[in-house]
């Protein structure tokens, strides 16, 4: 879903077909739903706020099914965006390179002046850094530590 070469019901359809069905309403429910539990770090927003204020842009690569890119995208989050790279609509994955290059051209910015933060535990800031762009792994959700980088 997160590459975008299927839909929620697609995935629902074929995660039921392998379990004989058995969980039917539990994976449509979960699937449709889970997404809409998830709240917008307020903390985050805030941060991101005065840094749009002091003249720093802000832009999102994000690994992230339509389906959730759709219920988030007016978020006041998105908002403060000066750009957008979400997965699902470039059928790309961070860790590859290409969606890092790709967010660097769409928006011709110098990868050197860039700095990636990312809460994964997985090797995305490390993939930034490869590229030239400075990346750097945050504890999830911590508003503190992002003021600390």
């Amino acid at each position: 879903m997160d590459l975008g070469s299927i839909t929620n019901d697609e995935a629902i359809e074929i995660i039921n077909k392998r379990n004989g069905f058995k969980y039917e309403k539990l994976t449509q429910n979960f699937l449709r739903e889970w997404y809409k539990k998830q709240p917008i770090n307020r903390d985050i927003v805030e941060l991101a706020k005065r840094l749009k204020e002091i003249g720093y842009n802000l832009y999102v690569s994000s690994n992230m099914a339509n389906l959730t890119y759709e219920y988030f995208k007016n978020d006041e989050f998105f908002a403060l965006c000066t750009g957008i790279v979400i997965s699902a609509h470039e059928h790309i994955k961070k860790t590859d390179e290409k969606i890092y290059k790709l967010l660097l051209e769409r928006y011709n910015l110098i990868s050197e002046e860039c700095l990636f933060i990312d809460d994964d535990s997985g090797r995305n800031y490390q993939t930034a850094n490869r590229i030239g762009i400075k990346g750097r792994r945050i504890i999830p959700n911590q508003v503190e530590d992002i003021k600390k980088l």
